[in-house]
C-alpha cells in the first residue's frame, strides 16, 4: 500500500509545505482579550457563535507550530467584517435573555396586580414543588439524594411561613383587634414563632384552636409545637439552603438524621389545615362583614328622614 502524503519528519514542525500536503488548514486568528470579552458578552449572537466556532475549534494557541500563521488568517476580509460588526454591536443596549416572551405559553405573574393578595397562591406553588419532588423514590436508595431532601424541606418551610402571613395580612387580620399591621407581619422577617401569638387569636376568635383539624397537631398547642421545633432546627430559613451559616460553621448539627417522608407526611397534614383556613377565613370576615353591615341598618329609626334644613337637601318637584 502506498501512501500518497508521506509522513512528516519526526520531531520536526510542520512547514507551510507539510501542512498543504497533509490538508491541514491553518488555525483562526488568537482572539485578542477585548474580542473574548465582546464574545462572552454578545454570545447570543448569531454572528458571535459563528466567529466562536471559527476561532476555537481549530485554535491551537500562541506559541504552536501554526503560530506564525495566525495574522495572516486573522486579517482575511471575512474576519475583519465579523469584528465591524462585533465593535458596531458594543454600545447598544442588550434585549432580555431569560424572562423572554413568546408567542404561546406564557408564564404571567402579578396579572391582577394585587400582590398582597397572593400569598396564598405562593404558598401552593412551593407546596406543590415539595410534593412533586417526593416523588423520587431515589430518596430512599441514593445516599446523595439527601441532599435533595434538603430543598423539599425548605420549600415546605417557605410554605408554612406563606400561608402564615397570608392568614395574617389577608382576611384573618380583619376578626381581631387590633389587627396586625402587614408592615409587622414582613418585617418579621423569616420567624416563623413572631407570627404564631395573632394567628392563635384568629384561630381562637374562629373557635379554631381546640381542634386544628389534623392528627398530627390536634390542638393550636401541638402546632406550635411543630412550629417551635421547625424553626429551632432552621431559625431563620437558612440551615437548608446553605450548607454554613455566615461564620463558616455548620448550618446543621453533624449527622443531622431524619425521615424524609415522615417530615413530609407530618407537614403534609399542618399545611393542608392552614390552606384550608386561608380559604375559609375570607368566607367568615364576609359573614361578619356583612352582620355589620345590617347591625348598622338596623340601629337607624325606621321612620328617620333627614332634616329639610340640611346643606343639599332639596325637595324633588
Amino acid at each position: 500500500m502506498t501512501l500518497n502524503n508521506p509522513l512528516p519528519p519526526f520531531g520536526k514542525r510542520l512547514t507551510k509545505p507539510w501542512r498543504v500536503a497533509w490538508g491541514i488548514t491553518p488555525p483562526p486568528a488568537v482572539p485578542r482579550v477585548g474580542d473574548i470579552s465582546l464574545m462572552w458578552i454578545l454570545s447570543g449572537s448569531a454572528k458571535i457563535r459563528q466567529w466562536q466556532a471559527g476561532v476555537t475549534a481549530s485554535d491551537r494557541g500562541p506559541g504552536s507550530p501554526d503560530a506564525k500563521d495566525v495574522g495572516s488568517a486573522y486579517s482575511c476580509p471575512k474576519r475583519r467584517r465579523v469584528r465591524s460588526t462585533l465593535t458596531g454591536m458594543a454600545g447598544k443596549a442588550l434585549g432580555p435573555r431569560l424572562f423572554v416572551k413568546s408567542r404561546h405559553n406564557n408564564t404571567v405573574l402579578n396579572w391582577h396586580r394585587e400582590p398582597e393578595k397572593e400569598f396564598h397562591l405562593y404558598g401552593e406553588a412551593f407546596w406543590n414543588a415539595a410534593k412533586t419532588l417526593l416523588q423520587n423514590d431515589s430518596l430512599d436508595r441514593r445516599p446523595i439524594a439527601s441532599f435533595d431532601a434538603s430543598v423539599i424541606v425548605y420549600l415546605y418551610r417557605h410554605a408554612l411561613e406563606l400561608f402564615l402571613k397570608e392568614i395574617l395580612i389577608g382576611r384573618g387580620g380583619e376578626l381581631i383587634h387590633p389587627r396586625p399591621s402587614p408592615e409587622t407581619v414582613l418585617n418579621a422577617g423569616h420567624s416563623l414563632t413572631k407570627l404564631l401569638p395573632d394567628v392563635r387569636r384568629i384561630f381562637v376568635h374562629c373557635g379554631w384552636d381546640k381542634t386544628f383539624g389534623s392528627e398530627a397537631a390536634v390542638t393550636f398547642d401541638d402546632f406550635t409545637a411543630i412550629v417551635e421545633e421547625f424553626e429551632k432546627a432552621d431559625p431563620s430559613s437558612f440551615s437548608f439552603r446553605y450548607p454554613v451559616k455566615k461564620d463558616l460553621t455548620g448550618a446543621l448539627d453533624g449527622h443531622f438524621t431524619f425521615s424524609i417522608r415522615h417530615f413530609a407526611s407530618t407537614m403534609d397534614e399542618v399545611l393542608n389545615t392552614l390552606s384550608g383556613a386561608c380559604y375559609g377565613l375570607e368566607e367568615i370576615a364576609d359573614n361578619q362583614a356583612e352582620g355589620a353591615y345590617e347591625a348598622l341598618q338596623n340601629s337607624e329609626p325606621a321612620d328617620y328622614e333627614p332634616d329639610c334644613d340640611e346643606r343639599g337637601y332639596y325637595e324633588p318637584e
